[in-house]
């Protein structure tokens, strides 16, 4: 699996140009195609070749075309929106296998049980957070039921969603949900939901996908898998068009009693599930070490210490994901430095912003190194391991400062005793 590159990295002397989200060359595909014109003749053509006009051909045809074929950010927009509304139709064994095959261990399963693994890690949170969550989901529970009794994905959605909300909300804005940006499809009529955490409001880092029934039987569960994986793609193919990828993008699979996690990388088509152990502090479900669970019964002894597990699993790949997120803003803002011929002699001159995404990424690196260590002293030393996780998110918060946002940092409670007696008389 791909790592965040070290906070202590030089930079390059030179910027490196943009090399691409990285196609699978194939017969019979472009290279590229960089007009509406093209891509619709193209799509019509093979689809004659394919003896077949139906709905479902062409969404698959189009989600081959991401994977073979460059594309400009209008025509992708054009394919999402003619082709490819969403990715319900992709399955594990025609649309995802070939693609992934070379990294998969096929010596005994060829459907997702061939996903290699990689191991899970927690990141602490102060026990008042903790405590902030339940609080939220006790209104959750008060307002919809137990989660047992849930009838429907929206519904769960609903229940769970004090979970990602708080998380989010100690990034202060610069993660933000996402549910109906480009190729990651939109909350359906029938109930299918997601959360789609993006960077900046343009980059697509981490999806939250929720299923009312996660696993029926093996090939109900790879095609599942094969959905999520499909909504990576196309996220990583939008990052692509705007010169914002070759960072690996984390999907979490849940049906809000199991969560399920996964990383996938397009620099190398490679997809990896997490896996936890005791050993870790991570219990598995029955044995089942990539699927990390809650009991059914929410006043179970078992139910608060796996709900806290959870949470912490959340916020690490929360934070992983935003570290790729700055990386890529790196990048991109080291390739845009400017080659200026001057009375001392010539060279790049970096943009301003590059120092700012410098700071941020090495203030963000600290932060996740303290919170995982504030988890590992969890046993021997629980109020120093709370310390701890307080100072990782003093860093976070100090990291989250370097990128300036001023369109979201304010609130309605700014100067609220001015306004306060106004309001009374309203």
């Amino acid at each position: 699996m791909e790592l965040v590159l070290p906070a202590n990295v030089q930079p390059l002397p030179l910027p490196l140009p943009h090399e691409g989200r990285r196609q699978i060359l194939v017969p019979g595909f472009p290279v590229q195609l960089q007009s509406e014109v093209e891509l619709e003749e193209f799509i019509t053509n093979k689809l004659t070749e394919m003896q077949t006009q139906s709905p479902i051909s062409a969404e698959k045809l189009a989600f081959r075309i991401i994977h073979h074929t460059r594309l400009t950010p209008k025509v992708l927009q054009h394919l999402r929106k003619q082709y490819l509304p969403n990715f319900s139709s992709m399955t594990w064994k025609e649309d995802i296998f070939p693609a992934f095959s070379t990294c998969l261990d096929t010596t005994d399963h060829i459907d997702h049980r061939a996903i290699p693994n990689y191991p899970l890690n927690r990141s602490r949170l102060p026990l008042v957070i903790f405590e902030e969550i339940l609080s939220e989901l006790d209104v959750a529970r008060r307002n919809l039921g137990e989660r047992r009794n849930l009838e429907n994905e929206s519904a769960v959605q609903l229940y769970i969603h004090p979970i990602p909300s708080a998380i989010l909300k100690l990034f202060r804005g610069r993660l933000t949900n996402m549910p109906e940006h480009l190729l990651t499809g939109q909350i359906a009529n029938s109930g299918r939901c997601k959360f789609t955490i993006g960077f900046k409001g343009r980059l697509m880092l981490l999806f939250i996908e929720l299923k009312h029934e996660l696993s029926k039987n093996d090939k109900h569960h790879s095609d599942v898998i094969a959905q999520v994986i499909a909504e990576t793609d196309g996220a990583d193919t939008s990052n692509s068009s705007t010169e914002f990828d070759g960072f690996p993008i984390h999907a979490i699979l849940t049906d809000g009693l199991s969560f399920e996690f996964y990383v996938v990388s397009f620099h190398h088509w490679t997809v990896h599930r997490g896996t936890g152990g005791v050993d870790m502090g991570i219990k598995p479900w029955q044995g089942n070490k990539s699927r990390i669970s809650l009991p059914p019964d929410e006043q179970s002894p078992d139910y608060l210490p796996q709900l806290k597990i959870i949470i912490e699993l959340l916020f690490d790949t929360f934070v992983q994901a935003y570290l790729y997120g700055i990386v890529a803003q790196l990048n991109w803002s080291a390739r845009r430095a400017r080659f200026l011929n001057t009375a001392l002699g010539s060279g790049y001159a970096r943009r301003n912003s590059t120092g700012h995404w410098e700071k941020a990424h090495i203030l963000g690196c600290q932060a996740h190194e303290t919170l995982r260590a504030a988890h590992n002293m969890r046993l021997h030393s629980p109020i120093k391991a709370d310390q701890l996780a307080t100072v990782g998110l003093q860093m976070l918060e100090e990291s989250t400062a370097c990128i300036p946002k001023p369109e979201l940092d304010w609130s309605f409670l700014d100067q609220w005793e001015l306004k306060r007696d106004e309001l009374m008389r309203v």
